[in-house]
């Protein structure tokens, strides 16, 4: 960030254009998805080498969940839970917040819910 002055301590970013990318690489949405939850991790590691201290990402609005069809949503699910998994493997500590309770009685968010909790209940 040369000549800009002091380098951000947050950065906050909103991952999009998963779809998108499915379609212009002639991937699956889970690969899509997957490969978003990367760049993801890419970006935070940008932030950190720059001295950021804190990100937000924004995952899913209560509304795109009852827009999605299941089969993004389970290639969403996907990516979430890969991102989390390799977030905290690299000591990543991570803050999930907003309504996460929505998938508490679905078991098919079983697998996110249950690394959404086990990461809230971590920091």
């Amino acid at each position: 960030m040369e000549g800009y002055g002091r380098s951000p301590k947050h950065i906050s970013f909103t991952p999009n254009g998963n779809r998108r990318h499915a379609r212009m690489q002639s991937i699956s949405l889970h690969d899509a998805y997957v490969d978003g939850a990367m760049r993801a991790l890419e970006v935070v590691g940008w932030a950190q080498e720059i001295g950021a201290t804190d990100a937000t990402l924004f995952g899913l609005s209560c509304e795109n969940l009852e827009k999605r069809s299941d089969a993004e949503l389970d290639a969403l699910q996907d990516g979430a839970c890969q991102f989390f998994d390799m977030a905290h493997d690299s000591g990543l500590k991570i803050h999930p917040f907003g309504k996460i309770d929505v998938f508490a009685d679905d078991p098919k968010y079983a697998r996110l819910y249950e690394r959404l909790t086990k990461l809230r209940a971590d920091t």
